[in-house]
């Protein structure tokens, strides 16, 4: 495998919509549909009322209702693998790539192959579009039994190894995600990549981030507030439900190290006490924070259960 190998020979996209902004999805499209074999958007509501005739490459993938992140994204994986690619670029519907991200991650993960690195997944170093200054997130990952975060610096370039790559702009193999690495659609949607992630580690798989390719995104419904060195994220009070429900369920799998459970619990009492400095409607926000918790401990998981 060489680093001049055409992108579109084996690697497709897959983009999970859920009732985008149809200008923000469009140049998304835009800017991936010729660098692949296949795009595949996974309709999981609201895409099939979109004007697709300028996109005759993009294959809309209607479901009938929203089965959640997990379940389109192994869809997407098994229409990938069908198609013939080694290799799947999972999107979120909001995030703006350069237009040869695809071919820059394709690039450095054969080069780590090449290297024999076992390496499941790379992915672009990202920051929050829409902030006036561009601030990018750090690679996390445990060393020495301890969580630590590395900065990418505006001259860094090589590989970052860490322990969890967002859904969006991360570049997978596919021989990977069937090694008994689909993803867990029980989740429904927040944690779901950090959950495949952890659980890629586990089974000695390595992840990569790649500080010189770099991606604009949006973390939530909002941009971050920064206080204390801490990223907060704005979210929508059933956001908060799954955010929490989520964190709690990982805390009781096996796979997931002492020092990651620590990591999310941390996390999670944070969020329970700084909501008020960054957070409106806080009724709504720890009412659903409450009932994520109660059925994070009664292991219940799926889509929030609906009122009949």
């Amino acid at each position: 495998m060489g680093a001049g190998v055409n992108t579109k020979n084996d690697v497709a996209a897959v983009v999970v919509g859920f009732y985008p902004n149809e200008t923000l999805l469009k140049a998304l499209l835009t800017s991936i549909k010729d660098q692949v074999l296949a795009v595949f958007l996974i309709d999981n509501g609201g895409c099939g009322k979109i004007d697709w005739r300028n996109f005759p490459s993009v294959v809309i993938v209607p479901q009938e209702k929203n089965y959640g992140l997990g379940h389109a994204l192994n869809l997407g994986f098994h229409l990938a693998k069908s198609a013939g690619a080694k290799f799947v670029c999972t999107f979120d519907q909001d995030s703006s790539p350069p237009t040869d991200l695809i071919f820059q991650l394709h690039t450095r993960l054969l080069g780590l192959l090449e290297k024999n690195a076992n390496c499941a997944a790379v992915g672009p170093t990202f920051f929050d579009k829409r902030e006036v200054s561009q601030v990018t997130f750090p690679f996390i990952a445990e060393i020495d039994k301890k969580i630590k975060r590395n900065f990418p610096d505006d001259n860094a370039i090589g590989f970052i190894q860490t322990d969890i790559l967002i859904t969006s702009g991360m570049l997978v193999r596919v021989d990977v995600w069937d090694d008994e690495l689909h993803y867990d659609e029980t989740l429904f949607i927040d944690l779901t990549d950090n959950e495949w992630c952890l659980r890629a580690r586990n089974k000695g798989y390595q992840l990569f981030g790649c500080p010189d390719v770099v991606m604009g995104h949006e973390m939530s419904s909002a941009p971050p507030i920064r206080k204390w060195g801490i990223h907060l994220f704005r979210q929508s009070p059933l956001r908060r439900y799954y955010s929490i429900r989520n964190t709690i369920l990982c805390l009781k799998r096996n796979y997931i190290s002492l020092a990651w459970k620590k990591r999310l619990l941390a996390g999670l009492a944070l969020r329970f006490l700084l909501l008020p400095f960054y957070e409106n409607s806080l009724w709504s926000q720890y009412k659903m924070l409450g009932k994520g918790v109660l059925d994070g401990f009664l292991n219940k998981s799926g889509p929030f259960p609906e009122k009949k």
